[in-house]
């Protein structure tokens, strides 16, 4: 029974990730919105965002893109982005090694790596200044 609850909860994110293309430059569903957030824990200290306001960003994947405003919410690892600047609806995007998000002064990509443990880890990562065989 295990297993296949598992199948079934696997099956379910691979379908919901490549249901999530982009069309025209957009993306292909609008009801991307969050649903639940996972609770601040007490003793954390600061904030969740590495920019507490929303940052106008080209959503680049492969050939196509979209003008959006994002945020990066490093409490559930995840983009949240706003289609207009004013909008109350925050949507979450979907984990995507082929979408990247341009903003002014870096870019943010996902990436694999392996931690200090050795488990390989799915993560974004800001990319400041990339030239030849140097990255920061």
């Amino acid at each position: 029974m295990k297993k296949l609850s598992s199948l079934i909860i696997v099956f379910l994110v691979i379908t919901s990730v490549n249901s999530q293309t982009f069309s025209n430059g957009s993306p292909s569903r609008a009801d991307l919105n969050i649903s639940t957030k996972i609770p601040i824990p007490d003793e954390f200290v600061g904030s969740i965002y590495y920019n507490e306001e929303f940052v106008p960003a080209k959503m680049k994947d492969g050939g196509n893109s979209k003008d959006v405003f994002v945020r990066y919410n490093s409490l559930e690892n995840a983009i949240e982005v706003k289609l207009a600047k004013n909008s109350n609806s925050i949507n979450i995007m979907p984990r995507n090694k082929n979408i990247l998000y341009d903003i002014d002064e870096y870019e943010i990509f996902l990436e694999e790596f392996t931690d200090w443990k050795g488990k390989k880890v799915n993560g974004y990562f800001y990319d400041f200044y990339s030239k030849d065989s140097i990255s920061f």
